[in-house]
């Protein structure tokens, strides 16, 4: 209802009231019992006057309310339908890992390298000789993964150039398995290799738990290397595109081959 609906009502419902006064005053002149001639006539007058009044006090105070809740209402409608979400607000800076990584007990990682992860192996180690669980995917050296991520790069003729980040990353895993072989939880770290490169890296903290986090990395293609997006997805928050990651990691490390230290070590060399 506008403003002017409302001044309307006011009039409508008050003149209503004014008019039973009126009437009430006649019908009061027309009594011969001189009581209740006094009590209706009485009560007709108490009547308008309060009608007066209270349409002043409503017609000013009432309307200014209706005002200021008519610019809310407008101000909130304006929020949910013409303002967007800014991709500034919603892409991060690389977040740091560690707290996840202390606090989560089942950890997946996926991507071609991983190198941000993996700069973490001290943690990561430590973490999945206390039992915690830790599956990780990366690309398979021998497949046709290092020729894709380098004729999507910047330097499309430098094939040595990923060859050599992903010998690093296959030398920290060799040293990550390599310690965790050895302890009473091996069985808790899993490796599998992909035959191609991802378009994005995957880290899973605590997946189906309340509390679980995906941090998405999304690697560059030609340009903007260094300046790689990132977006958190929280499980209980928006529970449609974590379930959509999830199930991209489950597609993945079901499409890779397990990692057996032996023959790798054959492969990069």
């Amino acid at each position: 209802m506008n403003n002017k609906g409302k001044t309307k009502y006011l009039i409508a419902l008050y003149s209503v009231i004014t008019c039973v006064s009126i009437i009430l005053i006649l019908v009061g002149f027309r009594i011969d019992n001189s009581t209740w001639q006094a009590i209706v006539i009485n009560l007709s007058t108490e009547l308008l006057g309060v009608v007066l009044i209270f349409f002043l006090v409503n017609y000013l105070f009432s309307l200014e309310d209706w005002n200021l809740s008519d610019r809310i209402r407008q101000l909130l409608d304006k929020l949910e339908s013409s303002k967007e979400p800014l991709a500034q607000a919603f892409f991060l800076t690389p977040p740091n890992l560690v707290p996840y990584i202390n606090n989560a007990q089942q950890i997946d990682m996926c991507g071609f390298t991983l190198s941000y992860g993996l700069y973490n192996i001290g943690q990561l180690r430590h973490h999945v000789l206390s039992g915690a669980k830790l599956r990780i995917i990366v690309a398979d050296p021998s497949s046709i993964a290092i020729k894709m991520s380098a004729l999507r790069s910047e330097i499309p003729d430098n094939i040595e150039y990923f060859e050599e980040r992903l010998a690093n990353t296959i030398g920290n895993l060799e040293y990550l398995h390599t310690h965790t072989a050895i302890s009473q939880h091996n069985h808790t770290l899993e490796i599998k290799l992909l035959p191609f490169a991802p378009n994005f890296a995957i880290y899973s903290f605590d997946r189906d738990q309340e509390n679980a986090v995906i941090f998405i990395e999304v690697y560059p293609h030609k340009s903007g290397f260094g300046k790689q997006p990132w977006y958190r997805i929280s499980a209980k928050q928006d529970p449609y595109w974590y379930s959509y990651f999830t199930n991209q990691f489950d597609d993945l490390w079901n499409d890779a081959r397990p990692w057996p230290p032996p023959l790798q070590k054959d492969a990069v060399r």
